[in-house]
């Protein structure tokens, strides 16, 4: 038994087989690579046996999606392109498989499925989900790009549109809101034993055929170009989040001009590469600008309208800087943020 992932053929009551995986991992289940290695090495049981079934489950929680704190980490350590690739090209490769493998793939989930995560409910057959369940993207809040099927996959289940506004506004989708979007088959208190028993039903070959002609040749090539865009978009994305160590409160310096904020003579500058900076610092001087708006959505200590910041006791927390932020410039413990006035490319 893998630490990460459980395994085990469970006997349907047609006498067949079906593979369960559960998912156990840290943080609740937050993806990471050696947890997306795990699953992709369940999956290559289904190739192996050539079961036609696939219980996926999991505990309390079924997946907090990309664990943010471990991207801020790659990105300290100057390997987030890296780390992003490990975490999403390997999650992207898992949503292909399981739409495309001949095999029915069922879904059984409790609590938390967010970001990533919500990728094996989009790309399952079946899915049956506890009353407690939901889904929702953060992405806006976290200042990535979807991931997991959240534009591959989605909107061709629920319409664009409402696909789009789902993303655009953080919604959280309960239980039964994902059956009546068809994302999921049923709502119960125990979906493990439903899901195995609506697995069980039907003649599988003529199911998986069905499956098949659904997801023909076209739609996988859609599939895997929209899949490999997300991907893009998600590395360019990583560029944005820079390292800023928080350990207490202090006052707002109200020092502004122009576009930006101004401190004065500026020592500790700091360019941003691949829009990627380190710095330290106690207190923040803030300007009236669309990067008080990133900083608000990650940390929500932080009132620009007020005369004190405050944010988390953590050695490192994630913070936003704007795709055309040109360089940071730390002085006595302060950080300026200089928007010059025409984009400057990610790689600065």
């Amino acid at each position: 038994m893998n630490t990460l992932v459980a395994h085990e053929v469970v006997v349907l009551a047609s006498g067949q087989g079906c593979l369960h995986l559960r998912l156990h991992a840290p943080r609740a289940n937050a993806l990471e690579p050696d947890l997306i290695a795990a699953i992709h090495g369940g999956l290559d049981l289904i190739e192996t046996t050539q079961l036609r079934h696939l219980m996926i489950s999991s505990g309390r929680n079924f997946c907090s999606g990309g664990d943010v704190g471990r991207f801020a980490q790659a990105a300290a350590q100057g390997c987030s392109q890296n780390y992003g690739a490990a975490v999403v090209d390997g999650l992207q490769d898992i949503v292909l498989r399981l739409v495309s493998m001949r095999c029915l793939v069922g879904l059984a989930a409790r609590g938390a499925i967010t970001g990533g995560g919500a990728g094996f409910l989009f790309a399952s057959d079946l899915a049956f989900l506890a009353p407690d369940t939901f889904v929702q993207p953060y992405y806006s809040e976290v200042g990535f790009a979807p991931d997991g099927g959240w534009t591959a996959i989605l909107p061709e289940k629920m319409g664009a549109a409402t696909a789009l506004v789902w993303i655009l506004r953080n919604r959280r989708m309960n239980a039964q809101d994902t059956v009546e979007h068809g994302l999921a088959a049923g709502v119960t208190a125990n979906p493990e034993d439903l899901l195995l028993q609506a697995l069980d039903h039907g003649d599988i070959e003529s199911r998986l055929t069905s499956k098949s002609l659904i997801w023909d040749r076209q739609r996988l090539d859609d599939l895997k170009r929209r899949l490999a865009a997300k991907s893009h978009a998600f590395k360019m994305l990583l560029g944005n989040v820079a390292q800023i160590r928080f350990e207490g409160e202090c006052a707002l310096s109200r020092q502004s001009s122009g576009d930006g904020f101004d401190l004065g003579p500026a020592e500790g500058r700091e360019g941003v590469h691949d829009c990627d900076a380190d710095v330290d610092f106690g207190g923040l001087a803030n300007g009236h600008d669309p990067l008080t708006e990133k900083f608000q959505a990650v940390h929500p200590g932080l009132d620009p309208a007020s005369d004190m910041v405050s944010y988390p006791l953590l050695p490192k927390c994630p913070a936003q800087v704007s795709g055309c932020t040109q360089e940071l410039v730390s002085r006595e413990g302060r950080v300026a943020v200089f928007l010059p006035g025409a984009p400057v490319a990610a790689d600065g």
